[in-house]
């Protein structure tokens, strides 16, 4: 685990999450990703990152030889820890660009066993809303995901 990391996981984050946020900027090359459109009965799961005000997928960055169906799991246990949530199908492979350079984001629709989850250091918050009624300031790269996800498409592409 990264030097920050360890002293965030100590408690003594709330100073250093800029510094973090500096540090994967500045240091952290581009990586694919992977994103979980978490649904459990009629509500997906939204977080919204330290530093950001708006509400997007759980995800992150993949590891060095590890598949995008197994970051979006570790994921969805680094920040949420919610560690038995099963994935049913890929929404999609997306283009984005990440500090300049060219990106895949892998998408992801799995289904939770139950609304518990515990948000993590990194997350200022995390919540279940129906597609009724998502809150008003989704990424623009949720928001179409959302809609790929309300209108039932699959293993779909486009720019994220």
């Amino acid at each position: 685990m990264a030097f920050w990391k360890k002293l965030a996981y100590k408690g003594t984050y709330h100073f250093l999450h800029p510094l973090l946020r500096f540090y994967r900027v500045v240091f952290s090359p581009a990586k694919d990703s992977a994103r979980v459109l978490l649904t459990y009965k009629n509500e997906i799961m939204l977080i919204r990152n330290i530093g950001s005000n708006r509400w997007s997928l759980p995800g992150g960055a993949l590891h060095k030889d590890e598949t995008p169906e197994t970051c979006a799991l570790r994921e969805l246990k680094e920040e949420l820890n919610i560690a038995d949530a099963s994935i049913q199908y890929k929404l999609g492979t997306y283009d984005g660009v990440h500090h300049g350079e060219q990106v895949l984001v892998h998408i992801y629709v799995a289904e939770a066993t139950s609304f518990r989850h515990k948000k993590q250091w990194e997350i200022d918050r995390a919540g279940w809303f129906t597609l009724n009624q998502l809150p008003s300031k989704l990424s623009p790269a949720t928001a179409r995901r959302i809609g790929d996800y309300k209108n039932n498409l699959r293993n779909t592409t486009g720019f994220w």
